[in-house]
């Protein structure tokens, strides 16, 4: 039977549960080894995950159970990816930022929208979601000038920090829209 992506939205508690079962995984191949003594196997991936290098390795007695724990991980990152990923001009979070709306969006990233806009009021903006265009500047003037020992210019950062505001995304059901052009 395929493995079917998850519908529920992601939660802290869901994320946290399932963080939590993965830091239990060799705690569970090392409990089954020590008491019955099978021949763990090494299931192991690498790769690119979110726009970083990723690798995932898992020991397990059943291969076949450990190749379908570590396929369906991965099925999870892909799925994820499909939402939040800056790199895939098709996900969710590049359309938003391209079209600055968004309309059926995801139950996960309308959750962590609306998680994101409730800790920039806690945090009177301190914490910022809206904060893309800003780590444009500072991405583009490092990666011209990887040995640069000064910022980007100020003007630039005015500019950014002009469209980088939390209180100017709009929710309305399952659409995000970005009220100034250029927001991200």
């Amino acid at each position: 039977m395929p493995i079917q992506p998850s519908t529920k939205p992601l939660t802290r508690r869901r994320m946290l549960s399932i963080t939590a079962a993965a830091a239990g995984l060799p705690l569970l191949a090392y409990g089954v080894s020590r008491f019955a003594r099978p021949r763990n196997e090494l299931t192991a991936w690498s790769g690119a995950a979110l726009g970083a290098e990723a690798s995932l390795a898992l020991w397990h007695a059943d291969k076949l159970l450990s190749e379908r724990m570590v396929a369906a991980s991965l099925a999870e990152v892909a799925r994820l990816e499909r939402i939040f990923s800056l790199f895939d001009a098709e996900s969710e979070l590049a359309r938003l930022n391209r079209d600055g709306k968004l309309e059926n969006a995801s139950a996960d990233l309308i959750s962590v929208m609306r998680d994101s806009l409730r800790l920039g009021e806690a945090s009177g903006g301190a914490f910022d979601v809206s904060v893309q265009p800003l780590w444009d500047v500072y991405a583009a003037h490092y990666s011209a000038r990887p040995d640069s020992a000064t910022g980007p210019e100020e003007r630039a950062i005015a500019e950014a920090l002009a469209r980088v505001d939390y209180r100017r995304i709009a929710l309305d059901g399952s659409t995000i829209r970005l009220t100034q052009k250029g927001m991200g």
